[in-house]
């Protein structure tokens, strides 16, 4: 009787063994996140999904700096808040973010600023994800002859010299990088003009290709690349020509500075503010009216910033000056010490 428990037992624990075993394909799950490389641009449909339509999810960002638009600390800020178009009022300690906006109108800001590093980054990461697209659209075209190919590739030609469009804009001498897997020692700067012109030639040769529909109206083509966009694109290049086709718009000029003396006059009537100020490193002769409403009234001031010039005696030369960082200054002062 024992034996035969025991040879039962066996066989129940057998059978219970050879069920789990049996199961054990059952529960290996070959769970996949993303479809393999090949079967993404497999036909023209697939094609468009991955190769066209994926970039726009960049146009806009969730984070800092990681969109054209709707993110903060980006290429909007560091377009307008380095002008005179907006200006980020500080309230005590509210809206200072470490001296990030006022830093941005003082044109105080350097190589170690974040944002600015971010925008570059995130500019670039844009670019040479349509690199990769274009290499998987000509790949593509060696084996077919699909009517979309060339509409396809002049939108993602288009998107790119948007791209470039701002980096040009943002930062002048940029690297002009056409592939996606280029080595760091083989990427060189390209001069403005030299971005300028390629800019200009890829939406003229993109346009004619591109759909005529307007992006800003509801449909299929709301918010793509279209004729429209590109038209848009080399009218503002247009108008900024004489600027972005100069690589030496000082004309090798460069006054020393040793004959010009920058005073920065504070009307402010909080002086300890003004004190604090000056502590943490405002440059150049700083001075501290206690009555500012009265030199104010003398000089007519009706706003602030103000920027007035004089000559060595104290007479007024421009009461309405342009800014430091204007390049009509640097032209201003040389004809002056010239």
């Amino acid at each position: 009787m024992k034996s035969n428990s025991i040879f039962y037992s066996f066989c129940i624990l057998v059978t219970l063994c050879w069920g789990i075993t049996s199961c054990d394909g059952f529960l290996k799950e070959k769970s996949r996140d993303a479809l393999p490389e090949e079967e993404g641009y497999s036909n023209i449909s697939e094609l468009y999904l991955n190769a066209v339509a994926s970039l726009y999810n960049y146009i806009g960002g969730n984070a800092d700096s990681q969109g054209l638009q709707g993110t903060g600390r980006g290429i909007y800020d560091l377009n307008t808040f380095t002008t005179d178009e907006a200006i980020m009022p500080t309230r005590g300690g509210d809206w200072y973010d470490g001296g990030f906006w006022q830093g941005l109108f003082l044109h105080k800001w350097g190589v170690n600023n974040d944002a600015i590093q971010a925008t570059w980054e995130y500019l670039y990461k844009v670019i040479m994800l349509s690199n990769n697209s274009l290499e998987h659209i000509e790949t593509y075209a060696l084996t077919h002859s699909d009517a979309e190919l060339p509409g396809y590739r002049a939108e993602v030609r288009a998107f790119r010299a948007m791209y470039y469009y701002y980096l040009m804009d943002l930062f002048g001498r940029i690297p002009l990088v056409l592939h996606s897997n280029v080595a760091s020692k083989d990427i060189v700067l390209s001069e403005r003009k030299n971005v300028f012109d390629f800019v200009v030639r890829e939406l003229q040769e993109t346009a004619p290709l591109l759909p005529a529909q307007f992006s800003n109206r509801s449909g299929n083509y709301y918010g793509r690349i279209t004729r429209p966009v590109a038209c848009f694109l080399l009218a503002k290049l247009a108008l900024n020509a004489e600027i972005y086709t100069d690589n030496n718009w000082t004309d090798g000029q460069f006054p020393d500075g040793k004959d010009i003396y920058f005073v920065s006059i504070s009307c402010d009537n909080n002086k300890k503010a003004w004190e604090n100020r000056v502590r943490a490193g405002l440059k150049g002769i700083q001075l501290h009216f206690v009555n500012g409403d009265t030199f104010m009234n003398d000089y007519m001031i009706k706003g602030i910033p103000r920027f007035i010039l004089l000559d060595k005696e104290g007479k007024i030369i421009s009461v309405d000056m342009s800014r430091p960082s204007d390049p009509k200054t640097i032209a201003k002062l040389d004809e002056l010490l010239n």
